[in-house]
């Protein structure tokens, strides 16, 4: 009994806690890719190095091209000069952050798929994303097969 109403307890609560992989999956409608889907460009960016190497690699094994950036000005200067079918962006990042990134992003290129890459998980910053155009939301940590299920 007291489990039940703890993991209840927790569910109202996301308001302080931030929101599962699940429930922003809930909001973004999420249905995943299709398996085997190849061949797309792709602007990556994020300040952690780590993930400017490891992104690349996972998708490049699926047949993507990869263009990387490190902050969210980068990000919109390779989308307006490789013209990608998508853009997975981190939220917090110097010179210019994810969610200016996706709206500057999103005015000139309505119909890019733009996926935020992020630790925060408030629900405040999760609706903002998808009110300026988000097609999806994965947290960190994730598993490679979270970034490549959403590759359609």
């Amino acid at each position: 009994m007291g489990t039940n109403s703890d993991s209840d307890e927790q569910s109202d609560n996301t308001e302080e806690t931030g929101l599962t992989q699940r429930q922003i999956d809930t909001i973004f409608n999420h249905i995943p890719g299709i398996p085997g889907t190849s061949g797309k460009k792709i602007v990556f960016a994020d300040d952690a190095p780590y993930l400017r190497m490891m992104i690349p690699q996972i998708l490049s094994e699926q047949n993507h091209k990869v263009f990387l950036a490190e902050n969210g000005l980068e990000a919109v200067e390779i989308v307006n000069r490789e013209n990608p079918e998508y853009c997975i962006l981190d939220i917090n990042m110097p010179v210019m952050d994810g969610l200016e990134a996706l709206s500057k992003i999103k005015s000139s290129h309505p119909n890019m798929k733009v996926i935020m890459l992020t630790a925060m998980a408030e629900r405040g910053t999760v609706e903002k994303a998808k009110e300026l155009g988000a097609d999806d939301y994965i947290l960190k940590p994730f598993a490679p097969a979270d970034i490549i299920a959403r590759i359609r």
